[in-house]
């Protein structure tokens, strides 16, 4: 439906260090600056002709019809439209700690200050529709490998992390990015030309109106916002166990076991 600008950033360095056994240790600044550029929809607007029927007990002497329209450019149907940008900023620091010349330990801690843009015109509505900080996206990381034979041949490893997702901007439709009215019209005419590619229609169409019903609800509307204050971004836990023996200079055989479980899940629930 739509894309947008992507510009990414990252800084890292590493460190050796000497202290009960040898540790290399790095850190690092991602920046990740993305965006959504979209218009998708109709190239015009959507026509029923419902001939000698009747809505809500209404109708002109030939029936009704009905225009599908949007409240921003309203002669292009039904469309998504927005455009937004926003600079999310991850931070991360590892260990890899070599203790003898068989054991490594690494232990490492990332963490995300993410923002979901919103795409509402409307001046009372924020421009950010969620936030994420820092304390929100707190993933350690640790993992262990054994050189159990001491001949660099069986390695025995076991890890375990949390791992946080990034907000597909996608979402962000639902935070102003579509737009739908529906009219619906007495039909007081057989000459259903003056109907179509009719650039005062609507509002001002042949007939006269019914209803009219604008569909979608803004989930970030300030006045009505459906978005859980308590909402967590998605996480993922993983955990690793395996082992593997080199039973030849190309040849080797393992078994490894690997567990995932979803903690928290980020859902759009349409009623």
């Amino acid at each position: 439906k739509g894309k947008g600008p992507r510009l990414a950033f990252q800084l890292d360095g590493t460190v050796f260090v000497s202290a009960w056994g040898q540790h290399q240790m790095k850190a690092g600044l991602q920046i990740d600056h993305v965006g959504l550029d979209a218009l998708a929809g109709g190239t015009g607007n959507g026509i029923a002709v419902f001939w000698d029927r009747s809505f809500m007990g209404t109708r002109g002497p030939f029936g009704y019809y009905t225009v599908s329209s949007n409240d921003r450019l309203p002669n292009r149907g039904f469309i998504t439209e927005g455009n937004a940008t926003t600079d999310n900023v991850g931070l991360f620091l590892q260990d890899a700690w070599t203790i003898g010349r068989r054991f490594t330990v690494h232990v490492g801690l990332r963490t995300e200050k993410e923002s979901v843009p919103s795409l509402s015109p409307d001046p009372r509505v924020p421009d950010t529709a969620i936030r994420f900080g820092f304390d929100d996206k707190l993933a350690p990381r640790l993992g262990i490998a054994w050189d159990a034979t001491g001949d660099g041949k069986t390695k025995i490893y076991g890890s375990w992390g949390i791992f946080y997702d990034i907000t597909k901007l996608q979402l962000s439709f639902a935070f102003g990015g579509g737009s739908s009215v529906g009219y619906w019209y007495t039909l007081d005419s057989v000459d259903i030309g003056t109907l179509v590619d009719n650039q005062d229609c609507p509002p001002a169409c042949p007939g006269r109106l019914i209803a009219r019903s604008a569909n979608g609800v803004l989930i970030n509307d300030p006045d009505d916002n459906h978005i859980d204050p308590g909402l967590l971004q998605t996480r993922l836990q993983e955990a690793v166990a395996g082992v593997e023996r080199e039973i030849g200079p190309n040849l080797s055989i393992g078994v490894r076991y690997i567990h995932k479980q979803v903690d928290h899940a980020v859902e759009d629930v349409g009623t």
